[in-house]
């Protein structure tokens, strides 16, 4: 294979920056309003300080941080179950050992996904905000040893992506600063000379260096190769101060995962509800503004004076004493008055809540609060609207197959790798398997087909005896199994077919052995009185022969 040459990443890298510098200034203009807390885009701030003063009111913030804590819930709450692994030929399962290997890695992979070592929830709930503001939300899902995944979300502002053919993201171009100190403990002496005596310098260990962290499609390996240098994905960190590569290695499956939220034909970035509440949330900042200006006039008005009636400098304060000439005492107000502007404050607060239900349903507010009752069941939530859930159906699916799915895919890999799994069952040899998503809000899309089943029940019962032979049209093995796996039933507790034929094989053995042992506990006298007359008429014929 040919030798990475640094030059050539530093160079696509510049390349990838003027295809986002609009997206740079639009996402700037969010930030402002809408996630002031995250790193800028074109402005740059000294550390420590005030982010909130383009804010008057925190609608849009708070909008945004709804948003992203309602689809946490929704699809990867921690509390519950929110994917099962299975084999695609799905009659594998009636192999006890593969269902039970199937729920038992189920069980293992949610486990490390709450576990505080993995750093999941913070840094999925950090992803989720980039998302819902500004429509894309990079995170690095890094491989530490003993099968140990580590999640690590990136600023927006450093990563540049690209896609593969078929529209998924496969490339990430991270560039980022660290200390010299910072960069010296991760690389020793690969880094260039001069950053290795910066950080021997007390003096500028501190100061940052530019790093490059590439992670794209290998062009040019030998699959039969087992090394992290033939590997399906590429790995470089280059010094961009000196030019040089500082390591190279590789992966199974790609460590990026990249969710986009409605990115436009021929766009490779999404576009977050941020941006489609943009101009509603600065309305809202201007509203407030003059709300509270609104506000001051009225609780604290401009007065009026005489030019030559007062005596002494104007006190303001409570229990301020200002002389007045004595003519003047008569007139109301002694001659100082507050002038009436008509600003009128409830107007302005009208006007703003308006624009603050337009920015809740830019956020999908209304809707998603549906489904985020934490008393709600999965049946309850079925029974909602029909139009509401084929509306979330689009923006979870979306989810699942940019978020979710690669990165259930790349836990696995690093668990499997990781010696976190029971041994495989035989059966599974050279079988795919597949991600089934079972949390509350897939249950319930899900449940259409269990509705159905019950509403065929409801509507035939009265009809149909229980008796009548319409039922063999039904396969209640098939219902039980279709109903069960709907409502999330651990596959490890239901019997594979094999078994229940084995069962009922010896009910039913059972049963025929007690029906003869009946029939012939009732028939015994009978049999005995016939036995009895058969032998008398023998002994009859034995006397009349002699």
């Amino acid at each position: 294979m040919a030798a990475v040459d640094p030059k050539m990443k530093i160079a696509r890298l510049e390349n990838m920056k003027p295809a986002r510098s609009v997206f740079d200034g639009h996402w700037e203009e969010v930030r402002k309003v809408t996630y002031p807390t995250a790193s800028e885009f074109t402005s740059q701030t000294v550390r420590g300080a005030k982010l909130h003063k383009d804010i008057f009111d925190g609608s849009g913030e708070l909008a945004a941080e709804q948003l992203a804590a309602a689809l946490f819930g929704m699809v990867t709450n921690p509390a519950t179950k929110w994917f099962g692994i299975a084999p695609i030929n799905r009659d594998l399962l009636d192999d006890e050992y593969t269902a039970y290997w199937c729920e038992d890695s189920t069980r293992r992979m949610l486990s490390m996904f709450n576990s505080a070592r993995t750093n999941f929830a913070p840094q999925q709930l950090l992803k989720l905000q980039n998302y819902a503001s500004f429509g894309t939300g990079p995170q690095f899902i890094a491989e530490k040893p003993n099968g140990l995944p580590l999640f690590q979300t990136a600023a927006l502002v450093e990563c540049y992506i690209a896609e593969n053919d078929d529209g998924m993201v496969d490339t990430v171009y991270r560039h980022y600063k660290r200390t010299a100190f910072q960069a010296f403990a991760r690389f020793g002496q690969r880094l260039p000379a001069k950053i290795i005596d910066m950080a021997r310098d007390p003096k500028k260990m501190d100061q940052t260096v530019e790093l490059l962290h590439v992670v794209e499609p290998r062009m040019e390996r030998d699959a039969q190769m087992a090394d992290t240098l033939n590997m399906k994905f590429a790995e470089y960190y280059i010094c961009i101060d000196g030019k040089e590569l500082l390591s190279e290695s590789g992966f199974e499956e790609n460590p990026w995962v990249c969710p986009r939220m409605n990115p436009r034909p021929g766009e490779v970035y999404g576009r977050g509800r941020g941006m489609t509440a943009l101009a509603d949330n600065k309305m809202l900042q201007r509203a407030m503004k003059a709300t509270i200006r609104a506000a001051e006039k009225r609780t604290d008005p401009p007065i009026q004076v005489p030019d030559d009636g007062v005596m002494s400098p104007l006190q303001m304060t409570t229990s301020g004493i200002n002389v007045v000439r004595a003519d003047l005492m008569k007139f109301p107000g002694g001659g100082i008055r507050a002038i009436e502007t008509g600003a009128d404050p409830q107007v302005g607060e009208a006007f703003a809540e308006s624009i603050r239900q337009r920015i809740d349903a830019a956020f999908w507010l209304p809707i998603l609060q549906a489904f985020t009752d934490p008393k709600m069941t999965a049946t309850q939530v079925l029974k909602l609207d029909e139009q509401t859930l084929r509306f979330i159906g689009p923006i979870i699916g979306r989810l699942q197959s940019e978020d979710l799915g690669p990165m259930i895919d790349r836990v696995f890999g690093i668990m499997l790798r990781g010696g976190q799994f029971l041994p495989p069952p035989p059966a599974l040899a050279g079988e795919r398997l597949e991600v089934e998503y079972v949390s509350p809000i897939a249950k319930a899309q899900r449940l259409e087909e269990a509705r159905g089943l019950a509403e065929t029940f409801e509507i035939l019962a009265p009809i149909l005896g229980p008796d009548d032979e319409t039922w063999d049209i039904l396969d209640k093995d098939k219902a039980f199994r279709l109903v069960a796996d709907l409502r999330g039933v651990p596959a490890d507790v239901l019997r594979p077919m094999k078994a229940v034929a084995e069962r009922r094989q010896g009910r039913a053995e059972a049963q025929r052995q007690a029906q003869m042992s009946e029939a012939i506990s009732n028939e015994g006298p009978a049999i005995a009185k016939l036995m009895q007359a058969a032998g008398g008429l023998e002994n009859a014929q034995t006397a009349g022969s002699a």
